[in-house]
């Protein structure tokens, strides 16, 4: 993408020189969203979209760390963890767009996974209710009762997991990434 080359005369003579290393360090999107400030807006103020464009991108960053994060969390089977960062990834994507950029897939993701997460929960608290259900009845000599119980379980627990499935990053519905678009680092913050 030869046209969100930050040094291109066309752009980088329109920002002032105390704006050149943040718009050399901006992400691809980043770029994109100063191109398409400077186009939407005639008189549209460079340095004002660099920076705003940069702030959006420190959110990018925080909702790849929050993917991370939430992927391990689904992976160690924490669902209300994976759904609190499900959560801090939906804020930092309104962040993004209150910056000016783009969120609207990552956006619809993040509520899916708040969704997911949230029913993966409840289906864990359901599947060890059961589970609590199922000893109870096998102490007490009800062993038709302990094994529907046992059963429900492990169908809970399964469901569980399918759902807290679709929230991480490798699952079945993975979410969007920066990363291969960014050159922000954690030393560029």
């Amino acid at each position: 993408m030869a046209e969100l080359d930050p040094s291109s005369d066309s752009l980088a003579d329109k920002v002032s020189d105390a704006y050149q290393v943040e718009l050399a360090s901006l992400s691809r999107e980043g770029l994109a969203q100063v191109h398409d400030g400077l186009a939407d807006t005639a008189g549209a103020d460079a340095d004002a979209l660099v920076h705003q464009a940069a702030d959006a991108d420190v959110h990018r960053h925080n909702v790849e760390d929050l993917h991370k994060e939430q992927a391990d969390a689904v992976a160690a089977g924490d669902y209300a963890h994976a759904n609190d960062l499900a959560h801090q990834s939906e804020y930092e994507i309104r962040a993004v767009e209150s910056d000016g950029g783009e969120g609207d897939l990552q956006l619809a993701q993040a509520l899916k996974d708040e969704d997911h997460t949230a029913d993966a929960v409840w289906h864990k608290e359901t599947a060890a209710d059961a589970a609590n259900t199922a000893a109870w009845d096998a102490s007490s000599g009800h062993e038709i009762a302990a094994s529907e119980a046992a059963t429900t379980a492990a169908n809970e627990s399964s469901t569980a997991d399918n759902l807290a499935g679709h929230a991480d990053q490798g699952g079945a519905t993975a979410d969007h990434s920066y990363s291969s678009d960014s050159s922000v680092s954690e030393t560029s913050e």
